[in-house]
């Protein structure tokens, strides 16, 4: 059975700490071996946020609605 992907995002009308958050926090748990984990994103990205990530030659994470999930788990690391 092929694994289903985990999506990390940051909070709704995501800005630049919630992108940079989901890209870190996704390539994290890549790095301790979940291959399917993919970085994604709340809403339309701002205009600054989509210059940042092109400056930097970085894919603009993949739009995610949580509306046509089948299921849903939210999390929050505080420590």
């Amino acid at each position: 059975m092929a694994q289903q992907s985990i999506y990390v995002i940051g909070h709704k009308n995501s800005d630049m700490d919630s992108v940079a958050s989901a890209y870190a926090y996704a390539r994290l748990l890549q790095l301790q071996g979940q291959e399917n984990v993919i970085p994604a994103r709340h809403g339309q990205l701002k205009p600054e946020i989509r210059y940042a990530l092109e400056r930097f030659q970085v894919t603009p994470p993949r739009p995610w609605n949580i509306s046509t999930c089948k299921y849903r788990i939210l999390c929050a690391r505080t420590s």
